[in-house]
């Protein structure tokens, strides 16, 4: 078995690890890898000198001689013609393309690249993958996302040439992932497992009960959520000279590597101290100030109201799965003169966006007659409790409200969409939210079997492991209270998930030897 890697940041190591926990039996060859970030895979190689003799294709690489090619629009057009979506979107899944070079601090939209740079990158990224996949010859993609240029041509060019291909996704459903197949929208694998018949086992379904009443208890509360909090604002003020200092040490160190300096990959070190510990407190308590933020005590007078919670941006939430809906507050403006009269649409912020906006963001919002703006910092779940419908382009809340026995409308695409309609209903044109919105709230019906059926199918396909704060070790996260597994543990539970998702241990005839097997040697 050959396997190539598509691999963002600290996804490499992940990468690597799982490939060193498959047993020894599985036959497989060195695997190949498309990497980005420059920066971080010199620092893998140190820790993993093994991996400098794998196969690679770096996107550093290509996004430098991608910039001064002379795109040629008939190769664009025979391109575009394969496929049946816009390869536009190759581009926009890819924020440090499609915005500024400080996206990840404010917003900043304008692109880093002029438009002809951009088809340039998009040529040589089609060149080079599909170069790389006639070399190395791969039987299976493995993805961790869809954040990258790479991470979407290579599950167009995979399924256009019948490769495998998986990808790692957070189910947001206590510390579970599940293997998918495809990162542009609803698996269908997880598809067909909530509409095949199948009776689950007792411990599934008592599992699922108890996810279905903690959610009702406290929210959707899944591992690796950042947390953040009032508290958390005001300290990292008070650590901005240390972060400053660090910046300049890692920025310099930064300058002085070639490979490292011009990766469009790596962020600015001292931006990044600048606006997290400087300007993103500093704008959070001039707007904590400046406008009406509504508690909870204003919320519960409240009759009538649409909840709509604001996305973070950049996200793939947005530039994939509600690419209609890029611009917020015009989406906001849009429900809000859709809704009934007589009812509000309260908007609560993102906490991970508070300090990324201009306050100029906030009025335009306001200046919308019939819309009010939530306290950021308030738990989600208290104000789906007293909303009448919960509108959501994408993300967990949507799921929250379903769960709490609230009619829930999706603009984008989201994996709970496969509950029935009279829970959660898709609208696929603006257009239609005005007759969408009552038409819902009068024939809501709440189905405590589908519910069950759906966290049944996550939980019967998918595998407790904590990947962002034990695998990526990612700090200030949300950590999940289960049986504390050793590292190699979860590594070894992960490449025995993987193997009997993907299917591999069918076809290599190891499905009965898996389980206590020592690690690949890598």
């Amino acid at each position: 078995m050959k396997i190539l890697g598509v691999t963002m940041g600290k996804n490499l190591g992940v990468f690597v690890q799982l490939m060193q926990s498959l047993p020894k039996q599985v036959s497989i060859a060195p695997p190949a890898i498309y990497v980005t970030d420059a920066k971080n895979y010199l620092a893998m190689s140190r820790t993993y000198p093994h991996i400098e003799k794998w196969p690679l294709l770096s996107e550093w690489e290509i996004t430098g001689r991608g910039k001064s090619v002379q795109a040629n629009q008939e190769e664009l057009t025979t391109l575009q013609k394969r496929f049946d979506r816009s390869l536009w979107n190759a581009i926009l899944a890819d924020r440090r393309l499609i915005f500024g070079k400080r996206c990840k601090f404010k917003q900043d939209y304008a692109s880093r690249f002029t438009e002809q740079e951009l088809m340039g990158i998009l040529i040589m990224t089609f060149r080079e993958a599909e170069r790389f996949l006639d070399n190395q010859k791969p039987d299976l993609v493995l993805s961790f996302g869809t954040a990258t240029i790479g991470d979407y041509v290579f599950e167009l060019l995979a399924k256009e040439r019948n490769i495998d291909f998986w990808q790692i996704k957070a189910t947001k459903v206590g510390n579970r992932i599940f293997l998918g197949d495809t990162g542009m929208g609803i698996p269908s694998n997880l598809s067909r497992a909530y509409d095949s018949q199948c009776e689950y086992a007792p411990q599934i379904t008592e599992d699922a009960r108890k996810h279905i009443s903690s959610i009702r208890s406290q929210g959707v509360k899944y591992e690796g959520a950042i947390l953040f909090s009032e508290a958390g604002v005001k300290q990292k003020l008070k650590d901005a000279p240390k972060r400053l200092l660090q910046g300049v040490i890692s920025a310099y160190a930064n300058r002085r590597n070639a490979l490292v300096r011009h990766d469009n990959h790596v962020e600015s070190p001292l931006a990044a101290a600048w606006y997290q510990n400087v300007v993103h407190p500093l704008r959070i308590a001039k707007i904590s100030r400046q406008f009406p933020f509504l508690e909870i005590e204003d919320i519960e007078k409240e009759k009538k109201f649409v909840f709509f919670p604001l996305h973070f941006e950049p996200e793939v939430a947005i530039q994939i799965f509600g690419k209609a809906y890029q611009n917020q507050i015009e989406t906001i403006r849009n429900l809000a003169l859709s809704v009934p009269m007589g009812m509000k649409v309260l908007v609560k912020e993102h906490p991970r966006s508070m300090g990324f906006r201009q306050p100029a963001y906030y009025k335009k919002l306001l200046d919308i007659p019939n819309v009010r703006l939530i306290n950021p910092f308030l738990s989600s779940i208290n104000v789906v409790r007293h909303a009448s419908l919960v509108t959501v382009i994408s993300g967990s809340i949507g799921l929250e409200a379903a769960v709490c026995g609230k009619p829930v409308i999706v603009l984008g695409s989201v994996p709970y969409q496969i509950l029935p309609d009279s829970m959660v209903r898709t609208c696929h044109n603006v257009f239609e939210l005005e007759r969408l919105i009552p038409t819902h709230m009068a024939d809501y019906k709440i189905d405590e079997g589908a519910l069950e059926k759906y966290f049944c199918t996550i939980i019967a396909n998918s595998i407790p492991i904590n990947f962002y704060t034990k695998l990526l070790a990612k700090k200030k996260r949300h950590v999940v209270d289960e049986k504390e597994q050793s590292l190699e543990t979860e590594y070894e539970r992960l490449a025995i998930y993987f193997l009997d998702k993907t299917g591999w241990s069918d076809k290599q005839g190891l499905t009965e030897t898996l389980t206590h097997t020592p690690r690949h040697s890598g």
